[in-house]
């Protein structure tokens, strides 16, 4: 049983993005605005910032920070391409 719920685990973990893995610090609050695309940007750019905005939402949904609230992160749809 413990064989079980050990591979069950590791599973998780590999499952985790890296920041959750190594147990990096990750922000309390995340503002969107930050990543909101600016003149000059390239394509590549704006994709880069979508997708770390995503990571960290979807980060702090699965796996809440103490006093992290789920009110408190912005509501983010993937855009298709």
């Amino acid at each position: 049983m413990r064989k079980a719920e050990a591979q069950q685990l590791e599973e998780e973990r590999l499952s985790m993005s890296s920041v959750m893995r190594k147990d990096l610090p990750r922000p309390t609050v995340i503002n969107p605005d930050l990543f909101a695309p600016f003149k000059g940007q390239s394509e590549i750019e704006k994709m880069i910032n979508e997708e770390m905005l995503i990571l960290m939402v979807h980060d702090n949904q699965k796996y809440p920070l103490k006093g992290m609230k789920a009110s408190r992160l912005p509501d983010l749809k993937r855009q298709k391409t």
